[in-house]
């Protein structure tokens, strides 16, 4: 088409290559691009959030996995560590709590046999003293095996008390406190009980301690417990005529406490 100026002369010329069909080419080529660029932004966010998922959820399917075994009776089943930061410390916190719920087993299947095996002995004694009193006439002897009876119980009373005291003791529960303990004083006073009865026995009982005083910060109550259960027993399994020894002494700052026996150990 001829284009003129204002005084009629020809300035030129307009020409259209391509009619309206051509701007709606161009538009619906602009929308395909965008259609195609949305699905393969959204491919791309699917695989992303599948791979991602799979990341975090392993972690935790796994950890679900471990707490099955461990409520099936696998009490040594721990989680692995992660490389995600989070799920390492997850999975550290699930091991500690592990550890601590099997060694509280292992305590308590520990305590169940030790009492069994304690209470046995008295129980025997115990049920034995009974049936003769029961079948027995005379006053005398009735009461003989009455007043026996009656020792034994004692006996399994004390034994039940020393159990709990163990139990306490390994589970960190005991609330005894430090303090300076002279422990001259300690072992001289817990000699002194158990030499009238080695005495009795016929056993020779002595204490051996260091010419000067020996104290240490330490739990009183619970080393006096360990030397008369160790004495309990020395006297138990050595026979008359035999030796007991309780004995104290300094090694490179280090103190000693012992108990020694001519028994059957």
């Amino acid at each position: 088409e001829a284009v003129y100026d204002g005084e009629g002369n020809l300035s030129g010329y307009v020409e259209l290559s391509e009619g309206p069909a051509y701007g709606q080419e161009i538009l619906t080529s602009v929308l395909s691009g965008w259609a195609a660029s949305g699905l393969i932004a959204v491919l791309v966010a699917v695989v992303a959030g599948w791979i991602f998922s799979r990341r975090f959820s392993e972690p935790l399917q796994e950890l679900t996995g471990i707490t099955r075994q461990m409520s099936h009776g696998d009490l040594s089943a721990r989680a692995n560590h992660s490389k995600i930061t989070e799920y390492h410390l997850l999975a550290d916190s699930f091991n500690e709590m592990a550890d601590r719920v099997e060694k509280t087993i292992a305590i308590l299947r520990r305590f169940a046999a030790d009492a069994a095996h304690e209470l046995q002995t008295p129980l025997t004694a115990l049920r034995t003293n009974l049936e003769l009193a029961k079948n027995e006439a005379a006053d005398a002897q009735r009461e003989y095996f009455l007043e026996a009876s009656l020792e034994q119980t004692e006996r399994m009373n004390q034994l039940a008390g020393n159990l709990l005291d163990l139990s306490r003791l390994e589970t960190g529960s005991t609330n005894d406190e430090t303090s300076l303990v002279n422990l001259n004083q300690l072992l001289q006073v817990s000699g002194e009980i158990y030499a009238s009865a080695a005495e009795q026995k016929g056993i020779d009982f002595a204490i051996s301690l260091p010419t000067e005083t020996v104290s240490a910060w330490c739990k009183e109550k619970q080393i006096q417990r360990a030397l008369h259960n160790l004495l309990d027993n020395a006297l138990k399994f050595t026979p008359a005529g035999g030796k007991v020894t309780l004995g104290m002494s300094l090694e490179n700052n280090f103190i000693h406490l012992c108990v020694e026996d001519s028994g059957i150990g």
